[in-house]
């Protein structure tokens, strides 16, 4: 299974936006996580209509953080917890393929202040 984990610095951008379809149209990754997204829920659909995916959102605070995990038909997800630092999911397989969890990070690079994860 393919993924595509990016740290984005941001969907406000068209570029941003063309890049990351660009990437996904062209690799096919099943799962798609963003952080540092500084989007609305407005842009959030955009970008996952965009790459004809499912997907969940965390918001960010402000101009700062945001994540995105998007997933595309052929898998069955199942959110387990999120808060503004994570997103973790069960990630069901069929007969051929055993379950897993997926969860996508992001966290302060200050390692004192990292007290919220």
């Amino acid at each position: 299974m393919s993924a595509l984990v990016w740290n984005c610095g941001g969907l406000g951008s068209a570029l941003t936006v063309q890049k990351l379809c660009e990437c996904a149209h062209e690799w096919g990754p099943k799962l798609v996580f963003l952080s540092e997204t500084k989007c609305s829920q407005k842009r959030f659909e955009r970008v996952r209509e965009c790459l004809n995916m499912f997907g969940v959102c965390v918001l960010s605070v402000g101009r700062a953080g945001g994540l995105v995990l998007l997933w595309n038909k052929e898998i069955v997800v199942q959110l387990r917890s999120f808060s503004a630092n994570h997103i973790a999911v069960d990630i069901l397989g069929d007969e051929s393929v055993a379950n897993w969890r997926f969860t996508g990070f992001y966290g302060e690079p200050e390692a004192s202040r990292r007290t919220q994860i």
